[in-house]
């Protein structure tokens, strides 16, 4: 087995083998020393210790932190597993246990999280990534790596060394109760080369993955944490199924997993004997015949699926199938005197004890665990949410978007200027749609929000379970739509009735659905009518509006299908799109710095405290994406209201700006003209004249005393030609009836110089 993280103490990469003492001989001499030295410091309770990891809470409840001190201190428990809390807090507790560790002369603990998709899946306020069906849809394997890596990243900033992930069970049951969005899918092929992408990330971040739930809770009807759950598979449907993707990590160096608590009949007939707690399929099946030499630990062992009559007995057991590390049992202080009891009695013997220490020893030593861990928690916030991340998070999820139908090529949208939109959200049930203070239309519902950035005549319409319309009037409301995109949040009773009532509007509509596609298919036909099918996967802000990017044509649609749809759609089906127009995103995306780019900031409020004006609006795009759209100050000086991003502008003088400023900056950089040299280098018209000595900068920053404007046209006109003593007012009058812009009138008939200008080409007059 090929150990595939980084040590943080060296980079070589190398071979492990755990299955008996002769080949723990071939460690690297120095992995093997230390692990040596450490062992003969433990007496057989400190080693038993290195083989729990009790669940920690960091908020202080309930006795917590206190407990998790006291098992450090007394237990010498080696490894904790936190099942969330605050961030912070988190944190602090971390470095607390890491502390009290080192003043008792302990090892410091390895730290064991689920982040599944993402640290946001036990604490709050970091960055939601999306779940595994959704990551399932993805078909580029150097995205999942980098997420892997990112993941890690996250990880090492909390502390946390060991990450329960992936999900490695095929998900063939759409009813099951449990797993759902946590898998990558329903064929066993996809899920084993994203799980082994997503491992690979993580390994090479330094944190140890740890596929779950081995031998696969995919195809089961029952959640193992309120009772024990059956796989039904027969032995060649689990080498085909359950077990391929495990099999799959194993033979590509996994070095982690975690055992469920499944009920496996075609592999062991002991009735009501968890798998986790089977030396059959741990030591059999899982070490001796698929070869897998890595840490094994349990699921949570206060799950239903793996109770016993006593918790110890739970923890022999799944020591001696062949488990590394027992993972939340229920009476930690209780269970350590178990599994001492067990070895005294002759359960378990030292050698097997000292084994498996040895074996979380020597992982402990490749994650850097040889010195105290600390986590800085004054930047802990700025570091989880880089702008890298956020970048990597919208970059997975426009890769996921799933077009499964698009009749007529309806998507993109065109036409928005002209082109009448509906928005229909089902499941939605708090309603806000008002207007700006510039008067633009605004909504806190970010598929709505979105899709009015790129049309500004959309309507919204929200429909839960109270609203009033019945099918005749909905129908009759939405008909005089082009076309009607409908959100659909959930899956249930009313959002089901609501599409029944408008599925004779069917070649209009296009569906967006924010679900699993576990449960889409209770849909039913209206799935393969509609017009456009979109599948977004989840109804989190952020894919919400990448779903409305697609449906203009500001990200293109390239995912797969992870799982079938019922009959309507099968895993695999995908329709790809075109980008037509501007998207959004992270500088980061298209190769920027955030960083850089905020030095903008100062330099706009800069010019704000000077007076230069009293506010802005700041719009970036680069490769088609709008990397910065941003307001600045106010309106006005008198700061009646703050500057929005929907207020528009009369925009003049834009030659400059965009044609001339780029321009100059472009032959500076070639090192064709200096800002300081003078124009006339260039233009020797002005050699001879009093401008010779005008420079580039001097006409960037308006100080090249040019006069501002020649109205040469006004000399054209012929003054003998209208009565009025001036040929523009500023009101309307006898002489002056015809408007000729807001606040000017001019005479109604007048003509030009015949000498200066003709209605018709000749000699004389060549120029157009």
């Amino acid at each position: 087995m090929k150990l595939r993280f980084a040590a943080l103490t060296f980079l070589t990469v190398f071979t492990i083998y755990y299955s008996n003492a002769a080949v723990y001989e071939e460690l690297p001499d120095d992995c093997r020393h230390w692990v040596d030295s450490v062992m003969k410091t433990m007496d057989l309770h400190a080693r038993i210790g290195q083989l729990f990891m009790p669940v920690a809470m960091s908020t202080p409840d309930n006795g917590w932190p206190g407990k998790i001190e006291k098992w450090v201190r007394e237990c010498k428990i080696g490894n904790i597993y936190f099942a969330g809390g605050d961030l912070f807090q988190q944190a602090e507790a971390t470095n607390r246990f890491q502390k009290i560790a080192s003043e008792t002369g302990q090892i410091p603990l390895m730290v064991g999280a689920d982040a599944e998709w993402g640290l946001s899946m036990r604490i709050p306020g970091t960055i939601v990534f999306p779940h595994n069906t959704m990551l399932g849809a993805i078909t580029d394997t150097a995205l999942l790596v980098a997420y892997g890596r990112e993941m890690a990243n996250q990880c090492r900033l909390m502390g946390i060394q060991a990450d329960f992930g992936p999900v490695a069970d095929v998900n063939n049951n759409p009813h099951n109760p449990i797993i759902g969005d946590r898998s990558f899918g329903s064929d066993p092929k996809e899920v084993a080369w994203r799980t082994a992408a997503f491992s690979e990330g993580l390994s090479s971040g330094g944190v140890l993955p740890v596929a779950k739930h081995f031998p696969g809770h995919g195809n089961t009807a029952e959640d193992s944490h309120v009772q024990l759950a059956k796989v039904s598979n027969d032995r060649a449907g689990l080498d085909t199924t359950e077990l391929f993707p495990f099999q799959h990590l194993i033979d590509n160096g996994l070095d982690g997993i975690m055992t469920g608590h499944l009920s496996v009949p075609a592999v062991d007939t002991v009735t009501h004997l968890p798998s986790s707690q089977s030396p059959i399929i741990i030591n059999g099946l899982l070490r001796e015949k698929m070869g897998f030499e890595g840490l094994c630990i349990t699921d949570a062992l206060e799950m239903k699926g793996a109770a016993a009559s006593y918790s110890g007995v739970n923890c022999i057991r799944s020591l001696l199938a062949g488990n590394d590390i027992l993972l939340k049992p229920v009476n930690p202080v209780g269970d350590m005197r178990a599994v001492e009891e067990a070895v005294a009695q002759g359960l378990l013997t030292e050698g097997q004890i000292n084994e498996k220490c040895r074996r979380v020893l020597s992982y402990k030593y490749v994650l850097g665990l040889t010195q105290t861990p600390h986590i800085e928690t004054e930047t802990l916030q700025d570091d989880l949410h880089t702008p890298e991340a956020e970048a990597l998070d919208r970059q997975l999820h426009e890769s996921a978007m799933t077009l499964l139908r698009n009749e007529n090529d309806l998507l993109p949208l065109r036409h928005p200027d002209t082109q009448r939109t509906a928005v229909v959200l089902l499941g939605q049930n708090a309603p806000s749609l008002s207007h700006t203070a510039g008067g633009a239309p605004y909504t806190d519902n970010p598929f709505a929000a979105r899709m009015m950035d790129y049309q500004e005549n959309v309507d919204i319409l929200y429909l839960t379970e109270g609203s009033a319309l019945d099918k005749c009037e909905l129908a009759h409301t939405l008909n005089a739509y082009d076309r009607i995109i409908v959100g659909v949040y959930a899956n249930n009773t009313v959002q089901r009735k609501w599409l029944e009532r408008i599925r004779l509007l069917a070649p209009k509509l296009c569906l967006v659905l924010f679900s699993s596609p576990y449960s889409m298919a209770r849909h039913g036909s209206i799935l393969t009518e509609a017009a456009a099918v979109l599948c977004a996967y989840e109804k989190t802000p952020l894919a919400q509006q990448v779903a409305a990017e697609v449906l203009y044509g500001g990200v293109e649609a390239k995912g797969i299908l992870p799982a079938p749809i019922g009959s309507f759609y099968r895993q695999g089906d995908g329709l790809q799109t075109v980008k037509t127009r501007l998207g959004y995103g992270w500088p980061e995306q298209e190769g920027m710095s955030s960083e850089v780019l905020s030095e903008v900031d100062t330099l706009l409020y800069e010019a704000m405290d000077a007076g230069a004006f009293p506010g802005a609006q700041l719009l970036v795009a680069r490769n088609g994406r709008i990397i910065i759209n941003k307001a600045y100050g106010y309106i006005d000086a008198a700061k009646s209201r703050k500057t929005e991003t929907t207020d528009l502008y009369d925009l003049a003088s834009l030659t400059k700006v965009m044609v001339t400023t780029p321009a100059v900056m472009t032959l500076c950089e070639e090192g064709r003209i200096l800002l300081d040299n003078p124009v006339s280098n260039h233009l020797p018209a002005l050699r001879e004249s009093d401008k010779q000595r005008l420079t580039y900068r001097q006409m960037l920053y308006h100080e090249s005393r040019l006069t501002p404007s020649v109205n040469f046209y006004q000399t054209l006109i012929d003054t003998a030609s209208y009565k009025a003593e001036r040929f523009y007012c500023g009101h309307c009058d006898a002489d002056h009836p015809d408007r000729f812009d807001a606040k000017t009138w001019v005479p109604h008939t007048f003509s030009y110089y015949s000498d200066l200008l003709s209605p018709e080409p000749s000699d004389s007059f060549t120029m157009k």
